[in-house]
């Protein structure tokens, strides 16, 4: 029986039953709580057999360059992108690239994004891993973005086990580019003492350092269950509004918030926790988890960059406090995305790789973006000692 495509705006009403059993990142709470983070205009592209959904991609349609985001094709194709896990020659190669002959950010622009708001590219349906609906998938998006008069298609952060789909992609013309790591930390049954047993010599004696160094500033770390959480949510989002800030240029307060609690209630559904760092009585940063089967995922964090008892506070929230509490849980894993590579390799996480893939009906991209894959290689993600 034969695949047809069919495109829905917005979130498409067969995306829960397609999505059910997958990832956190396909979770329609997920979705709610994320909704306008990528900008643009949702789309969903749906597969269906003999009249009946089985597979779903989540695209936006990005209509002007979004400078410094990670979700910008120009910016993470071709510039020296300093938040991807890059190896400095890669870096350079890059800038020089930019400097001799990428086109400039507007031209990447307008473009179909193909992608969650998680920041990976995860099909949904029991058709997921069907080569079959997949190429109709793929070839089916380039004809609706021709259709469109968008001549660039773009599969962001598909991880290494989706094969059919980057078969599919790679059977159509895209360009493949290795582009970022997303990083787990294997969470050890011993609680603390063996996280720390987990870690090269020097990096245990650092992390000693570090929460001495908490210690000496006045800082206690301190686990909250989910329902002493809601009196602090005004601190968390002006903690959260401060990160926001810190590394986009500025900050919608309100909408980070209404973000924040709607991670809360959609996504940790009633089960968050959160790892506050306290100085007298001032809240100087925080870490919020939400489990999901048997690991945790880090959905938000938030600094007081204005106090300096905060330094520090980003690893005794995210690694040092958070890992003896998801061990007690029974926690196998605690996700942490993209994004503060070093720190987190340092720390005993993982990474895998994730690929970015291209696909433009304007020769001077595809060629861009070939030289940009060729000049583009990540750091490690195995932990080395």
């Amino acid at each position: 029986m034969s695949y047809r495509l069919r495109v829905h705006p917005g979130i498409a009403p067969q995306w829960e039953r397609l999505a059910a059993g997958g990832p956190m990142l396909t979770t329609p709470g997920w979705l709610r709580a994320m909704a306008g983070r990528l900008g643009g205009r949702t789309l969903t592209f749906v597969v269906e057999q003999g009249g009946a959904a089985c597979l779903a991609l989540h695209a936006t349609v990005q209509p002007v360059p979004r400078p410094g985001e990670v979700f910008d094709l120009h910016h993470v194709l071709v510039s020296e992108a300093p938040a991807l896990p890059l190896t400095d020659a890669s870096r350079a190669a890059r800038a020089e690239l930019s400097r001799r002959a990428a086109p400039e950010p507007s031209r990447w622009t307008p473009n179909l994004l193909v992608m969650l708001p998680g920041y990976e590219c995860l099909p949904v349906g029991p058709a997921a891993t069907s080569p079959a609906a997949l190429a109709v998938a793929v070839d089916g998006i380039l004809d609706w973005a021709a259709d469109a008069g968008i001549a660039t298609v773009a599969f962001l952060y598909t991880r290494p086990e989706a094969t059919a789909l980057t078969g599919a992609l790679s059977a159509a013309g895209f360009v493949a580019m290795p582009l970022s790591l997303t990083w787990e930390l294997p969470v050890p049954s011993g609680g603390f003492d063996a996280y720390l047993a987990s870690l090269p010599r020097k990096r245990a004696a650092e992390a000693g350092r570090e929460l001495a160094r908490l210690t000496a500033n006045g800082v206690r770390l301190r686990h909250l269950p989910a329902d002493a959480i809601p009196p602090v949510v005004p601190a968390l989002a002006r903690l959260r509004g401060q990160l926001v800030s810190k590394y986009r240029g500025g900050c919608d307060e309100v909408a980070e918030r209404g973000r924040l609690e709607s991670l809360l209630h959609d996504v940790a559904d009633g089960r968050a926790q959160v790892v506050l760092a306290d100085a007298g009585d001032a809240v100087v940063g925080f870490a919020l988890f939400a489990p999901f089967g048997d690991e945790w995922q880090c959905l938000a964090l938030g600094y007081d960059y204005t106090d300096r008892r905060s330094r520090f506070a980003y690893f005794g929230t995210a690694f040092y406090a958070a890992v003896p509490i998801a061990s007690a849980q029974g926690a196998r894993r605690i996700g942490y995305g993209q994004g503060a590579a070093r720190a987190k390799q340092d720390r005993g996480c993982v990474g895998t790789p994730l690929t970015a893939w291209l696909h433009s009906t304007d020769p001077e991209l595809m060629a861009t973006a070939r030289a940009a894959a060729s000049a583009t290689a990540l750091i490690p993600g195995q932990r080395t000692s």
